[in-house]
């Protein structure tokens, strides 16, 4: 009897298998990797044969857009960013603005309505719902136009089986899908597969190409979802392609929108501040600032929204810079007034005068504390004076000091006079 592997997907519902069958299980899977895939286009005699420059340069390779400046027809691509960045979101609006040829995010133009395939393995059913009902309804869309043009599966093809690479060339026929979304990459990539490693460029890359050339065979663009690495996106930058994880995706990747953030997520706000950097070797290329408003969960599940705001990252950055030069101003003008006040209380305690050492601890200012006696002095509020210091066996010597000038002293003495304290407002 042939050796039969049966999907993952296929065995929700099912009793639990005994341990013997298990292990029968297991050992047929190792036997059958890794499985070679048969899947066409593969190497023919015809694709290694040369072409004369005539035959190359009279023929016509036309490139499409799918998303305008977003997404090239039929070449690969990768979305990318670190966990809980909103990838899943961006993929939804994407799926949903070219399933009813409405802007993507609001910003970028869809030609013509597409077919799209969208197999999810992480979020669920339930979030997946709740996300695109919010993303339609911003668009106007209901959820019945999307009938026809959007397909949903809730279980990933493994990757690296011909059978399940098979099945999904199926799907993208039967259901003439011209866009396949794969959610998460790395739950299918490798799924089953104990021979190949992630960190190894000669294992996925082979690999990709293979997956990539089932779907364009089919028909269809595959557009690829994946985490960057655990370090990246600390620093707030924005991502580039040297951030996605595995060894060979970068490499492999013909087009690209990466996303980041630019501010960490205050929980429970609803606010996303994100990069988004996106490119290609079709000679595309842009770097967005996105603001996502997803408003609060309420206990009945409902309060969420998506309210999306994309500018040019070239002119918030512009802005957040000068935002940033104008808060480091304001809090070195807040510490400089600090630091005059703190040493106007310190003068205050000694009406007549005291030594730069004394009214230095007696302020707190430390090393600040010559530059800002400085800063009073050039103000007329301060006056150089010596000041009368013991100096051993009832002896005594002048030391340079500092105090208020008469105006600010007398007006102290007579508080002082009056019962009250020196006065130690600013």
């Amino acid at each position: 009897m042939a050796n039969q592997v049966i999907p993952n997907h296929q065995q929700n519902g099912h009793s639990r298998p005994n341990p013997r069958d298990l292990a029968l299980g297991q050992q047929l899977l190792r036997d059958l990797q890794p499985i070679q895939t048969t899947v066409q286009p593969r190497r023919r005699g015809n694709d290694l044969r040369l072409i004369d420059s005539r035959t190359f340069f009279s023929t016509v390779y036309q490139l499409t857009w799918l998303i305008g400046q977003v997404l090239v027809d039929q070449q690969p691509m990768v979305i990318g960013g670190p966990k809980k960045s909103l990838k899943t979101n961006l993929l939804l609006d994407l799926a949903i603005s070219l399933a009813t040829a409405t802007p993507f995010l609001g910003r970028f133009r869809v030609d013509q309505p597409q077919r799209v395939g969208v197999y999810s393995g992480e979020s669920g059913q339930a979030v997946l719902q709740e996300t695109a009902r919010r993303i339609a309804q911003v668009k106007r869309i209901g959820c019945q136009e999307l009938d026809l043009n959007i397909h949903w599966c809730f279980a990933l093809p493994r990757l690296s089986y011909a059978e399940d690479l098979a099945i999904l060339q199926e799907e993208i026929i039967a259901h003439e899908l011209s866009v396949v979304i794969l959610d998460p990459l790395y739950l299918s990539l490798l799924a089953g597969d104990t021979d190949r490693q992630a960190s190894n460029l000669y294992d996925i890359g082979p690999l990709l190409s293979n997956v990539t050339q089932a779907c364009l065979a089919a028909g269809a663009t595959p557009i690829f979802v994946h985490h960057t690495r655990k370090q990246s996106g600390t620093g707030r930058a924005a991502p580039d392609l040297d951030d996605l994880a595995f060894a060979g995706v970068q490499e492999f990747a013909r087009q690209w929108l990466l996303v980041g953030r630019r501010e960490a997520y205050v929980p429970d706000s609803g606010q996303h501040r994100l990069w988004l950097t996106l490119g290609g070797s079709a000679g595309h290329s842009g770097a967005w600032a996105v603001d996502v408003d997803e408003g609060r969960l309420a206990d009945d599940f409902t309060g969420r929204r998506w309210d999306v705001q994309v500018r040019n990252a070239t002119d918030v950055a512009r802005s957040e810079a000068v935002a940033g030069e104008r808060q480091r101003e304001q809090r070195q003008q807040d510490r400089r007034t600090a630091d005059l006040d703190a040493m106007r209380r310190a003068l205050r305690r000694y009406l007549d005068g005291e030594t730069l050492s004394v009214l230095r601890e007696s302020s707190g200012l430390n090393s600040r504390a010559r530059a800002v006696l400085d800063e009073l002095v050039d103000a007329g509020e301060v006056e150089h004076v010596e000041v009368e210091k013991p100096a051993g066996r009832a002896g005594s010597r002048r030391q340079a000091g500092y105090r208020l000038v008469p105006i600010e002293r007398e007006q102290d003495r007579d508080n002082l006079d009056h019962g009250g304290h020196a006065n130690d407002d600013p």
